[in-house]
């Protein structure tokens, strides 16, 4: 981003080595590709890390640091992540931040490396839609007392287009495996039948048929009892679409300020 410092390290070793991480832009290389990300320090008791939906290629710029906009107003440090996985492929558009052939452990290796940009004793939320939303309640459980606000979010790729799920596999991994051949986990269901320390706020377009059948109902209904998921059901029209930008910032700033998780009802009546 224009007016941020570029800090590059060679490794996650060295970049886990520094200390007192500075503010900017922030490119760890690993498996011979690079790991993106963006951090605001504003100067706040909380932080928002970002993650990012689907990308438009003949659009979108890699490394892509997506939620800015909406988010300017909200009294958090931002952190932003590119999924790296993107670079694999020029038709690459989504890969859920769940890895790649060259960095198969990034699903345990990202936590370290937010773990060690983010000062201890912040309120931490993650946030993200689609895509980004199964990262945000993926990555979530690795910060104990954190918010994860996933907006219209995939929660099994099993349950997900195979014209989207194939691609990642073939380009980022290798061409005829399927999703049980991956040293991944793709199946956010199974991991939180089991008792989790983060909070979920699952945001989802009533409209989005497919999403609430396939991945909000089998998820909520597999949750261990004590997991604090609360789903936030809005309408914001036919098909795979999220609720418009204020009311985006109005559920992230709840979670941010420790507020308790707005309603439905409430969340819709706030129009631009």
């Amino acid at each position: 981003m224009k007016g941020f410092a570029h800090h590059p390290y060679e490794s996650p070793t060295a970049f886990l080595r520094t200390p007192g991480v500075r503010p900017g832009t922030i490119t760890i290389e690993y498996g011979g590709m690079p790991i993106d990300l963006m951090y605001e320090d504003r100067g706040y008791d909380a932080t928002v890390i970002f993650f990012h939906a689907a990308l438009n290629r003949d659009t979108a710029q890699i490394p892509a640091f997506i939620g800015g906009s909406f988010s300017e107003g909200i009294p958090a440090n931002r952190v932003f992540v590119a999924d790296p996985s993107l670079a694999m492929h020029p038709e690459l558009r989504l890969a859920w931040y769940a890895g790649n052939a060259r960095q198969p452990d990034l699903q345990f290796l990202l936590p370290s490396i937010l773990h060690h940009l983010i000062p201890a004793g912040q309120r931490v939320v993650l946030f993200g839609p689609s895509g980004g939303g199964f990262a945000a309640l993926y990555y979530g459980t690795f910060f104990p007392g954190s918010v994860a606000v996933a907006v219209n979010p995939q929660t099994s790729l099993f349950r997900y287009h195979a014209h989207e799920v194939q691609p990642w596999i073939d380009l980022a991994w290798a061409p005829g495996l399927g999703l049980a051949d991956l040293p991944v986990t793709v199946d956010l269901t199974a991991r939180y039948r089991f008792s989790v320390e983060t909070e979920a706020w699952f945001v989802q377009n009533r409209g989005d048929t497919f999403h609430v059948r396939e991945h909000q109902t089998p998820f909520l209904s597999a949750m261990h009892e004590s997991n604090r998921v609360h789903l936030i059901d809005l309408d914001s029209g036919d098909g795979h679409i999220p609720p418009p930008r204020e009311q985006l910032a109005t559920i992230v700033d709840a979670a941010v300020r420790g507020q308790e998780r707005p309603s439905s009802e409430t969340i819709s009546t706030i129009t631009s």
